[in-house]
């Protein structure tokens, strides 16, 4: 019985825990402009694979298209030195 206990209690803590990882999926902003967020915990991912992340997204949503990719701006964002809460990179591309 305590076996199940615990393995409920585990179960619980673990369900409240923060995703490592999330992204927005993309944004369509106009017929053929589109954005997408990829955030991370820094523990979890570096700005680089945010990065590349994104950019496969990109790629892939665009490919669906059967158009080219193109990047109109990126931007990374870090928190605040000492709080060490996220990382964050933001795409705005254009499938033309």
């Amino acid at each position: 019985m305590n076996r199940i206990a615990l393995a409920l209690a585990l179960a619980a803590a673990l369900a409240g825990c923060q995703s490592p990882a999330r992204d927005s999926g993309v944004i369509a902003i106009s017929p053929d402009v589109f954005a997408l967020t990829h955030e991370a915990v820094p523990n979890f991912y570096t700005m680089g694979f945010l990065r590349s992340f994104a950019l496969t997204d990109a790629v892939e949503h665009c490919k669906s298209l059967n158009k080219p990719m193109r990047v109109i701006d990126e931007k990374e964002t870090e928190s605040p030195p000492g709080s060490n809460t996220y990382r964050r990179f933001d795409l705005t591309f254009a499938c033309d």
